[in-house]
């Protein structure tokens, strides 16, 4: 019988980036119902935002929210709401853009349409932008940047465990795939040091926090 309980929150159709262990109870929660339905690794499903949607209090040993909170215009209220959720000794997973980087200054001040074809036309995902496949509408608050994320979730109690600074595999293959947008993404990302005196270009966030267990010093 699975013991610990996990969110997936604002899961989709894809299998949660953070792998949550054979012996966990996989609760997805997502405003589409058509891609829920399409998610095979749920052990149960919820419709909602998990912006308002009222989460029962310290109910998840661990709740996942990866590239998600990019895409909320109050993403601060889903944040609230899923540090509400965590059980004491529980462990949340945030994935997100960097958005002080070249690629989350670009993302934040670009339309829609333009990450549209970026997608199709840059990384080659024909599907983007239909039905039920990414790019989605971005906000990209300034409260998600690095900083102001490690502040926000440690004013509420969590202790940070790991902040992350990455390239994504996307990225990675970028020189492979795009060989002239490569390069160019590369003098923008050298331009980026020099300019911001070092700051670090890399254009994904991971941040690991955990809510101390009851009782803890």
């Amino acid at each position: 019988m699975k013991q610990r309980r996990a969110l997936d929150a604002g899961c989709g159709r894809e299998r949660a980036y953070v792998d949550f262990g054979p012996d966990a109870y996989v609760v997805g929660i997502d405003i589409s119902e058509t891609e829920l339905a399409l998610n095979e690794a749920l052990d149960e499903r919820i419709v909602g935002d998990i912006q308002t949607y009222p989460l029962p209090a310290e109910s998840f040993d661990e709740i996942a929210c990866w590239d998600v909170l990019e895409h909320l215009p109050n993403p601060t209220h889903a944040l609230v709401n899923l540090i509400n959720a965590l059980k004491p000794g529980g462990r949340l997973t945030l994935g997100t853009p960097n958005l002080l980087s070249p690629k989350g200054v670009l993302t934040k001040f670009t339309p829609h349409w333009f990450h549209v074809w970026v997608y199709r036309h840059v990384f080659h995902f024909e599907e983007a932008g239909t039905p039920g496949y990414g790019p989605y509408k971005t906000y990209l608050r300034w409260s998600l940047t690095p900083r102001r994320l490690v502040t926000f979730v440690e004013e509420r109690g969590l202790i940070v465990e790991e902040l992350t600074l990455y390239e994504s595999e996307l990225f990675k293959r970028l020189p492979e795939d795009s060989p002239v947008v490569g390069a160019l993404w590369r003098a923008c990302t050298s331009a980026w040091r020099v300019a911001t005196l070092g700051q670090d270009p890399a254009p994904q966030l991971k941040l690991v926090a955990r809510k101390p267990a009851e009782g803890a010093a």
